[in-house]
C-alpha cells in the first residue's frame, strides 16, 4: 500500500471521568498526543458529555437487531468497536472504574451478543486514584475487553496507572505522564506509524 492510499488510522479514548481537565484527562491527554503526533487521527469521547443510560437486562438482547434504549450509547459503541485502537481512562471510584465507565461497559453488551469484536490493533487502559483501587480498576477494564475481543487474537495492551490526590497534581507527577508517552509511542508503535 502506498503512501497515497494509506488510510489515517482512528484512535478513539473513552474517558470515564465527570471532570474534562481532571487528572485522568490530563494523563490521557498526554498519551493522545503522542499518538497524534506520530499521525493518528484521535479522538476523545468524554462520557459525562453524553447521554448514556444504564442497561435494562433485556433477555432477548441477542435477539434484538437494536437497543431499545434511546440514547448515544449505540452511536458512541459503534465508532469504539470500529477505531484501530481504543484507550479506556477512569478514575478511581470506590476502588473501581467511575459509574460513567462502568455503565458503558454494561451497554457494550448489545453489540458484543450480536456478534460484534474491538477492531483494534491495541488498546490502552489508564487509571489514576488518590489513594487506593488501581488494580481493582484495571482489572475491571480488562474483564471488559476480555468480552470485547472474545475469540480474537489478543492484542497489544498498554497500561498507565497512578497517583494525583489534588485536581492537577497529574500534571507534576512526572513519571505518571512519562508512562502515558510511553504508552502513546507503544500505541503508535502497533499501528505501524513509527
Amino acid at each position: 500500500m502506498n503512501d497515497e492510499t494509506k488510510r489515517t488510522p482512528r484512535v478513539i479514548a473513552v474517558l470515564g471521568s465527570p471532570r474534562r481537565k481532571g487528572n485522568c484527562a490530563l494523563v490521557l491527554a498526554a498519551a493522545l498526543d503522542e499518538i497524534g503526533r506520530r499521525g493518528a487521527a484521535v479522538e476523545t469521547i468524554h462520557l459525562s458529555a453524553h447521554d448514556i443510560r444504564c442497561c435494562a437486562g433485556h433477555d432477548d438482547c441477542a435477539e434484538r437487531e437494536k437497543c431499545p434504549i434511546r440514547d448515544e450509547a449505540a452511536e458512541l459503541l459503534e465508532r469504539v468497536f470500529s477505531a484501530d485502537a481504543v484507550i479506556f481512562a477512569s478514575p478511581v471510584y470506590a476502588d473501581n472504574v467511575s459509574g460513567q465507565l462502568k455503565v458503558f461497559i454494561d451497554r457494550g453488551c448489545h453489540p458484543y451478543v450480536r456478534g460484534s469484536r474491538l477492531a483494534a490493533r491495541a488498546v490502552g487502559l489508564i487509571t489514576v486514584a488518590d489513594s487506593s483501587g488501581l488494580q481493582d480498576a484495571l482489572a475491571a477494564m480488562r474483564r471488559a475487553l476480555f468480552y470485547y475481543q472474545k475469540g480474537c487474537d489478543p492484542v497489544p495492551t498498554f497500561e498507565v496507572s497512578g497517583y494525583a490526590s489534588n485536581l492537577g497534581d497529574a500534571a507534576k507527577n512526572e513519571l505518571l505522564l512519562a508512562q502515558a508517552h510511553e504508552m502513546g509511542r507503544g500505541i503508535a508503535q502497533a499501528l505501524a506509524l513509527d
